[in-house]
């Protein structure tokens, strides 16, 4: 009998700290989920500027609990799939200072842009940025993209209701 009653007090144990353990899993969120076990990414684009993009994206991610993940291939499984563009261009020097009839000199400028899309193709941010160099625009699209990761982390867990959560989300 003392048997017994040991063994359903041991039942009684095992079974309430396995829901205490499952309520507490639902008390996260899933963008704190996604933080924990990380955000796997593809990144497509321009080749040429796709290598400094990912290091500055990795440099910008481990300064925050986000744990991002690349993949090569689109058939690979990613939460979230980056289009990379990239270009240069001149303009006008336009300093006031320029007096009329003075040669004016073209002044270079890079600037880039990315689009983070679902698995599915839904749209969830778009970046912009502009830089001096091709470098510093690079530099500048990743940080960003980075930061957006972070903010849109519980976006990009939600697998089935993406559509629904993107729709009624003021972006």
């Amino acid at each position: 009998m003392l048997n017994r009653c040991l063994l359903v007090a041991v039942v009684f144990a095992v079974a309430s700290a396995a829901l205490q353990s499952r309520i507490q899993a639902q008390d996260v969120s899933p963008g704190e989920r996604l933080q924990k076990r990380g955000i796997r990414i593809l990144v497509e684009g321009d080749e040429s500027a796709i290598p400094l993009a990912i290091e500055e994206m990795r440099r910008s991610s481990r300064a925050s609990d986000l744990k991002i993940t690349f993949v090569s291939k689109s058939t690979d499984g990613y939460n979230a799939r980056i289009i990379l563009t990239f270009g240069t261009g001149k303009t006008w020097d336009n300093d006031p200072n320029i007096r009329p009839g003075d040669i004016r000199f073209p002044m270079p400028f890079a600037f880039g842009t990315a689009v983070a899309l679902t698995p599915d193709g839904k749209t969830v941010f778009t970046v912009a940025q502009s830089g001096n160099t091709a470098q510093s625009a690079s530099v500048a699209v990743a940080r960003e993209i980075a930061r957006n990761l972070r903010a849109y982390a519980g976006v990009l867990t939600v697998s089935e209701n993406t559509t629904d959560y993107l729709e009624h989300r003021s972006l």
